[in-house]
């Protein structure tokens, strides 16, 4: 069943692991390390409408060389909004919701434009396939830094003190 990801698709898995695999592994280590974090119900209601909006959004492009998905990465936007208003995500529970509302959209659209059949994974092959430049990969990491550089610009509470 597996064979294809052995046989004759080494040029994805070159490119795959640094866009799908190692993201994959720092959103599991965020998801086991913060999980207090990621409880929050109005943050997974924000992945789920930033997917939604992203799949709704993705286009697929073809020329005479290739076939590639362009989707528009709508939770980085969606948190920038929210960094200018105030409320600035953990950097990564920021990576976590980047990453998976991109991944869901990839995989939407994959599934969706190949016709995957249950014993047949080759639509898999088209995700992540540009490697450390895809999307996959530099958003969630855009994201995480929007975060960190959010954090640090904020003004640090003062105390606030009554004059007799």
């Amino acid at each position: 069943m597996l064979e294809w990801l052995w046989q004759g698709s080494e040029l994805w898995w070159r490119g795959a692991w640094g866009s799908v695999l190692l993201p994959a592994v720092v959103s599991g280590y965020v998801l086991v390390r913060n999980s207090d974090d990621l409880r929050s119900a109005a943050l997974w209601t924000l992945v789920a409408l930033c997917f939604l909006t992203s799949a709704l959004t993705g286009e697929w492009r073809a020329d005479q060389e290739s076939i590639s998905l362009h989707l528009l990465p709508v939770f980085f936007i969606a948190q920038a909004v929210l960094a200018y208003r105030g409320h600035v995500l953990p950097a990564g529970v920021a990576f976590v919701g980047c990453f998976s509302s991109l991944l869901a959209a990839d995989v939407t659209h994959a599934v969706l434009h190949f016709g995957a059949q249950a014993s047949d994974l080759s639509y898999l092959q088209g995700i992540g396939g540009a490697g450390l430049q895809d999307g996959l990969f530099m958003f969630p990491v855009l994201s995480a830094t929007l975060s960190m550089y959010s954090q640090r610009r904020q003004p640090k509470p003062t105390l606030k003190t009554c004059s007799l």
